[in-house]
């Protein structure tokens, strides 16, 4: 199991407004694309499946949604 913790998953993003922005895009991403959790879980939560990604390092945006981040 992934440690979830904060410092855990902040060591690859500048701050933790950072990595709070990067996973709202990335729960928006996976909602509008209706795709499922790239890390098998149980868990129905989108918001612990995004962190769950981002701890196991499977996260990463589609590129419509990477352009939105750049506007």
């Amino acid at each position: 199991m992934t440690n979830l913790t904060t410092e855990y998953l902040k060591k690859n993003s500048k701050s933790a407004f950072d990595l709070v922005n990067y996973s709202i895009e990335l729960a928006r991403d996976m909602m509008l694309s209706d795709r499922s959790c790239r890390v098998p879980t149980q868990v129905q939560n989108r918001a612990y499946q995004v962190l769950l990604e981002i701890g196991q390092h499977k996260d990463y945006l589609s590129p419509r949604a990477e352009e939105r981040l750049k506007d």
